[in-house]
């Protein structure tokens, strides 16, 4: 990094992606753990001799790696690979990733679709890039909660989202909530 050498050993690769660090999730394919990859980025992000210069590196070589796999014949693969490249525009273009993210969840609602509890996790593990738009947030929390049938708790999500709603106006983006979440009720 900047000319220097990092002094990590050739096998690190090999055995980080071998460890329980990671998860195999095609051939050749490796996922890390959410919780470890969040604890990795931040210790990026707080250290001088990277910063978010190489997390967005990280992100813009993530996208190009990513970009044969969202035309994929198989599905799987494609979801997999569109959500490797929202975790990259999240770094680089959030604003365009938030869009993207919110129309999405908004999409699958009105589909009725099963993705909709899969995008609402992947705006979720999106925090971190994503902590600009916390009406997009809780918006995937409560889609989540509906998704899992938790209509208490998307109530709820809802109802804070309709008191703050700072990042953008849901109503005059097309973004709908869930008819039965439409009463706002009193928390006790």
């Amino acid at each position: 990094c900047q000319g220097k050498s990092l002094g990590i050993p050739w096998v690190a690769t090999a055995d980080l992606l071998l460890s329980n660090l990671c998860e195999e999730v095609g051939a050749g394919l490796y996922e890390m753990l959410p919780e470890v990859r969040a604890a990795l980025v931040d210790c990026l992000e707080h250290d001088s001799r990277f910063e978010m210069r190489r997390i967005r590196a990280i992100a813009v070589f993530l996208s190009t790696y990513v970009q044969p796999q969202l035309n994929s014949d198989n599905s799987d693969i494609r979801d997999f690979a569109q959500a490797q490249n929202w975790l990259s525009t999240a770094y680089l273009r959030p604003e365009q990733a938030a869009k993207e993210l919110s129309a999405t969840l908004a999409n699958a609602f009105q589909k009725k679709s099963d993705d909709l509890l899969r995008v609402a996790s992947i705006v979720s593990a999106l925090e971190k890039p994503l902590d600009d738009y916390p009406d997009l947030l809780a918006y995937a929390r409560g889609m989540a909660n509906y998704a899992q049938g938790n209509i208490e708790a998307a109530q709820k999500a809802f109802n804070q989202l309709r008191e703050s709603a700072q990042s953008f106006d849901f109503s005059s983006e097309g973004i709908p909530l869930p008819s039965n979440t439409q009463q706002k009720t009193e928390i006790y």
